[in-house]
């Protein structure tokens, strides 16, 4: 019984935690932007949520929780004012995700995804397909070869409902991009060790023989794969982690 009382306890402080660090992290123009987000339904009623969000921000911690409570619920009645946050710590996620979903590359991108997604599970085949068609142009303009991956696993599901589709040439996609990738995870994972390491060396002599075996054979590998020879993502992670070893 003690264990489930302290799991319960442990939960809300993490609620209470990620709301307030989320709501720390926010500026001025996400805060703007979501309270307009906030009252697109109703504007007239008393809004719990709003008042827990500006009492956050003036509090800048957690440790006057019950004030808010006894204020707005009473103290009896807590259970409710966990709802309100844990409502709030949503709400202000999809507010954050819908003010930034086309700033950058790789957000659109993702919002491309999202919208094959939607529409494989409504049905829509067709409409998902030329979302799955621009996603896999950007993917590949952007050399986004974790999201390419994802984008070819939809084509082989879309394949068993359009005759559009070539499953056969999906697979030769999917093979050729499973390569780039799998190199440029042992890239990252070799610069992860090296960075590791010389964090935790107090003389910096990391440049082990295990180390440079691996990046020589990596470099062999690139030499041998023309498909990398104008990726810039596997360059840039090529010259990152000479520079960290030459550290």
């Amino acid at each position: 019984m003690l264990v489930i009382i302290y799991l319960s306890y442990a939960s809300k402080k993490t609620i209470m935690d990620t709301a307030l660090h989320f709501i720390n992290a926010m500026n001025k123009e996400e805060i703007r932007f979501y309270k307009i987000y906030a009252q697109r339904i109703s504007y007239n009623e008393e809004r719990k949520d709003l008042a827990l969000l500006d009492w956050f921000r003036k509090q800048k911690g957690a440790e006057n929780e019950e004030e808010f409570i006894e204020k707005h619920y009473g103290l009896e009645n807590k259970n409710a004012y966990y709802r309100l946050k844990n409502r709030l710590l949503e709400e202000l996620c999809e507010s954050m995700v819908l003010q930034h979903q086309d700033k950058g590359d790789v957000l659109q991108l993702l919002n491309l995804c999202s919208l094959v997604k939607i529409f494989i599970k409504k049905q829509a085949f067709e409409l998902a397909l030329h979302f799955l068609r621009k996603a896999e142009k950007k993917a590949t303009a952007i050399e986004q070869y974790e999201l390419l991956d994802f984008i070819y696993a939809d084509y082989i599901k879309l394949s068993h409902e359009l005759m559009s589709i070539n499953p056969a040439e999906i697979i030769s996609k999917r093979k050729e991009n499973s390569s780039k990738l799998n190199q440029i995870r042992e890239m990252d994972d070799l610069l992860a060790l090296v960075s590791y390491h010389l964090k935790i060396s107090q003389n910096y002599n990391v440049a082990t023989e295990e180390l440079l075996d691996k990046i020589e054979q990596i470099i062999q590998k690139e030499n041998s794969n023309k498909s990398l020879e104008k990726s810039t993502k596997f360059k840039t992670r090529l010259y990152g982690l000479l520079s960290q070893l030459f550290l």
